[in-house]
């Protein structure tokens, strides 16, 4: 069982059932949002859009998996965060001897000398919220920070 070996959770199928359905019965715009999207899915339709409106189109010989088309606008409104995050930090960086070094999904690396970390470090955390609320608020936008001495970990 996946959530018992990754999450150390243990449900019989009955417990799993009740717990679904009490949470669609508590997140009643997820419900409706997974409504939504298993009704274009069931109607064969191949188009997925982010909250911006971007669009994953699959071919006409492909058909998405439901679980594809239910990710999709979730990791794809990620990203436009990550997107912005990176436009916001842009210039404020640019007056640091920091650099930025890549992007990871949801991650943003910078490298930064010891005697700058810590504005640095806040720069990144009021762009990266600053970012993530625009596409969350009123659901406040939480970011965690790590300083580490390799990019590794």
């Amino acid at each position: 069982n996946m959530a018992q070996a990754e999450h150390g959770v243990t449900l019989t199928l009955q417990q799993a059932s009740h717990f679904r359905k009490k949470f669609f019965e508590f997140y009643t715009g997820i419900k409706q949002f997974h409504g939504k999207v298993r009704s274009a899915w069931s109607r064969d339709i191949r188009e997925s859009r982010t909250v911006l409106g971007r669009r994953r189109l699959w071919s006409k010989d492909t058909k998405p998996l439901l679980n594809e088309m239910l990710n999709n606008p979730i990791q794809g409104m990620s990203a436009d965060i990550t997107k912005l995050a990176l436009a916001l930090i842009f210039s404020p960086l640019s007056c640091t001897d920091a650099k930025l070094i890549c992007v990871v999904h949801d991650e943003i690396l910078i490298e930064s000398p010891i005697e700058e970390v810590k504005p640095v470090k806040a720069m990144l955390k009021k762009c990266m919220v600053r970012a993530g609320n625009k596409f969350l608020s009123p659901i406040p936008c939480e970011v965690e920070i790590k300083v580490t001495e390799s990019w590794g970990g």
